[in-house]
């Protein structure tokens, strides 16, 4: 997720997202038009990509206190996801993880706004089963990149993987 600038260069589709912060999705690894990942053991859908890669509009919630029921509300009515901000609230990779697999219950894309855009930083939170994130203070092109890299497993990007966790894709 680009902010600021950036956006309307990178994503033409940030047009259909639709909540506060105004910013949009880079998704955390290659994936297909229906929002699976290419390779992947763990085919979870991208529930919001593939609809933003139709042409619709989707719906979500920004989460900003640990609430496993707040999450599991926006996806009983009906959201397609839900973001979660680690810049301004109290979350961590721990509560993250547990919002995440709230989420899951009703296939809500789990996103979150990182506390800053470090590529360590990225990975752990990608590495709690994360859809995408949201990098805030994304000021020029070579930002940008990097938050993108950070986001993409080798060859498009420079993000590590290890056994064990729950990687989303």
């Amino acid at each position: 997720i680009v902010e600021r600038g950036y956006r309307r260069a990178l994503l033409p589709w940030l047009r259909h997202l639709r909540f506060a912060s105004g910013a949009g999705i880079i998704p955390s690894t290659h994936q297909t038009k229906s929002g699976i990942a290419e390779g992947s053991s763990v085919l979870r859908k991208n529930k919001a990509k593939a609809k933003l890669l139709a042409g619709e509009t989707v719906y979500g919630s920004i989460v900003s206190f640990n609430s496993p029921a707040v999450v599991e509300m926006g996806g009983a009515v009906g959201f397609d996801f839900t973001m979660i901000d680690c810049e301004h609230g109290p979350m961590n990779e721990e509560t993250v993880e547990g919002l995440v697999r709230a989420a899951e219950v009703f296939a809500l894309t789990p996103l979150a706004r990182v506390p800053d855009n470090s590529p360590d930083v990225i990975l752990r939170f990608l590495d709690r089963g994360l859809q995408g994130v949201i990098v805030p203070h994304v000021n020029s092109r070579a930002e940008a990149e990097l938050a993108a890299r950070s986001c993409r497993y080798h060859p498009q990007g420079d993000r590590g993987m290890a056994g064990g966790g729950r990687n989303a894709n």
